[in-house]
């Protein structure tokens, strides 16, 4: 949803990879979480010198990974809107600088995702993206809010405190940019959300896996080989109570057909349906889980959701 902003991942990767000399095949070079645990293993004992403001505070071991991220952030940004960035952005927290480019296409643009998002008011927003966007758009709504919109454009050298029923609809699954050092972004991150999601106080508050095990479901915006998108749905297929997911249509997957990681979409397409549908045809028996029903949306986020706002 925001590569038009700040790239892909796996250029992302793929820059990394050159800038550190990353030792490994092309395949593994393009995969930002094997990068990313590379680049805090083998680079954590050469702190950078001129930190971003929201790296200054993190534990030295992921300092450097820290500020990657950020510096590949906000030279997307930079380059995409270099003649209409104030000039002191460098001042502000990477978050901030996020906002004041979501900000302009939310303002400028009535077909960009998040504010197509926010506009169909849902209950709940899980999101595995770590900008604050959603929330931003969201402060469109409503008389309050809107004043609160206003000010996103004020103060941008410090941290934004979001009002308590636009915090309460956004949950960062894998966390969020006011608190970079707790994101989810190596390998290691990933085995460590799945190990401790389902431990008291872990990353899931249980009243977020409650709504989840009960309501229809969307993914938006997702590679199908991407590990957020993988860890995800694995552990919603695991949460307590989500046997009640069955019998209804209530999943949708949107995947982007020019996705060159898809060669051949109609095998793609078989591929996704017995990946989510736990009935196949296995003569050997299994433990049962949850038959996902699940729709597949073949277009762009965008696409989708222009489709989803006329069904409404």
């Amino acid at each position: 949803l925001v590569q038009h902003l700040v790239g892909s991942r796996r250029e992302m990767a793929q820059s990394w990879a050159d800038d550190h000399f990353f030792p490994m095949s092309y395949h593994d070079r393009i995969n930002l979480p094997q990068v990313a645990q590379y680049l805090m293993v083998n680079r954590c004992d050469r702190s950078p010198t001129d930190l971003p403001p929201e790296c200054k505070d993190v534990h030295p071991q992921m300092r450097t990974l820290c500020a990657e991220l950020s510096r590949n952030l906000r030279s997307y940004i930079r380059t995409r809107y270099r003649n209409r960035m104030p000039r002191n952005t460098k001042d502000w927290p990477l978050s901030r600088v996020f906002s004041w480019a979501g900000r302009e296409e939310i303002e400028s643009n009535d077909q960009e995702p998040h504010r197509i998002l926010a506009d169909l008011e849902l209950p709940l927003y899980v999101t595995a993206n770590q900008n604050l966007l959603l929330e931003d758009a969201l402060c469109r709504h409503g008389p309050e809010l809107n004043e609160v919109w206003e000010r996103l454009g004020q103060d941008r050298e410090q941290p934004f405190f979001y009002p308590t029923q636009v915090r309460n609809r956004v949950h960062h699954v894998f966390g969020d940019m006011d608190h970079i050092q707790d994101i989810v972004l190596t390998e290691d991150d990933y085995f460590e959300f799945l190990m401790s999601a389902f431990r008291e106080g872990g990353r899931v508050p249980y009243r977020i896996q409650s709504t989840l095990s009960r309501s229809s479901l969307l993914f938006l915006g997702f590679r199908l080989y991407h590990w957020d998108f993988r860890v995800l749905f694995q552990f919603i297929k695991e949460i307590g109570g989500s046997a009640l997911l069955q019998g209804r249509p209530h999943v949708a997957v949107q995947i982007d057909p020019d996705d060159d990681y898809i060669v051949d979409p109609e095998r793609a397409r078989r591929y996704l349906e017995c990946y989510f549908d736990e009935d196949g045809t296995d003569e050997k028996p299994k433990p049962r889980k949850p038959n996902l029903q699940m729709s597949i949306f073949w277009g762009t986020p965008v696409d989708f959701l222009r489709t989803l706002q006329e069904r409404r």
